[in-house]
């Protein structure tokens, strides 16, 4: 069997994502694909967490981040590589 590497970066989300379901639909994404990690609304309207998956998954993920949820505009995804965490599932701070 192949090693597979784990991928663990933070991303930051501007736009209009809060009030429009983003944390919880991003939670969904994450579960569907197997990605580890959290999301949080900041204080100047952002969403911000951590995803941690195989690159795969986490290219899926990055790729959702891009789009969200119905009623969101995303106008920017930042996204930081970082040393990897031990988290076992995907939830929502608050």
């Amino acid at each position: 069997m192949e090693h597979q590497t784990i991928q663990t970066l933070k991303f930051k989300v501007t736009g209009r994502v809060q009030g429009v379901s983003f944390r919880y639909s991003t939670m969904l994404a994450a579960q569907k694909l197997g990605v580890c990690g959290n999301i949080k609304n900041e204080a100047d309207g952002s969403v911000s967490g951590i995803i941690q998956g195989s690159p795969i998954q986490v290219e899926a993920m990055i790729e959702y981040l891009h789009k969200g949820p119905r009623f969101a505009l995303v106008e920017s995804v930042q996204i930081n590589a970082i040393s990897p965490i031990n988290v076992k599932t995907f939830e929502i701070l608050v």
